[in-house]
């Protein structure tokens, strides 16, 4: 019993959180190649590699999650065992087949806070997003996996 509430506890706020995304995702008039070349972003990503300053891979615990929304709208947000909070929020826009740029309006890091960002993609398949980039000149590349919700 114990268990189950633990589980119930984790899942509640990972269930408002996609309410939340869903409601700020309402779909914006756009042109037609910008809304086709963001469409593969939509949807809930979860961060489960992360590279060091040395180049090697390292699993990143569950519950680093990005929502990115069909207006333009990104949230990154973390669950934990003790609460969910939201560490990031902004706007991204497809620039190219390669590149896309963040926009931070919010960041918990005051360093990012108004930063603004050209970052590498690529999808290494359809549910596999792998970006690079450079932030305030601290360098990154990360690997996320798209969420899937089971239908209810």
């Amino acid at each position: 019993m114990k268990l189950n509430l633990l589980k119930l506890k984790r899942l509640l706020p990972i269930g408002l959180l996609f309410i939340t995304w869903f409601l700020l995702s309402a779909t914006v008039p756009t042109s037609s190649s910008t809304k086709e070349n963001r469409k593969r972003f939509v949807g809930i990503w979860e961060m489960v590699v992360a590279e060091n300053e040395s180049g090697i891979e390292l699993r990143v615990p569950p519950g680093y999650l990005k929502f990115f929304g069909k207006d333009g709208s990104y949230m990154f947000v973390i669950v934990t065992p003790e609460g969910a909070f939201n560490s990031q929020q902004g706007s991204f826009k497809v620039l190219s087949e390669d590149i896309y740029s963040e926009n931070i309006k919010f960041s918990i890091n005051p360093n990012l806070r108004n930063a603004a960002s050209k970052v590498s993609y690529s999808f290494l398949n359809e549910d596999t997003l792998q970006i690079k980039g450079t932030v305030n000149g601290v360098p990154f590349v990360e690997k996320w996996k798209r969420v899937k919700t089971p239908v209810i």
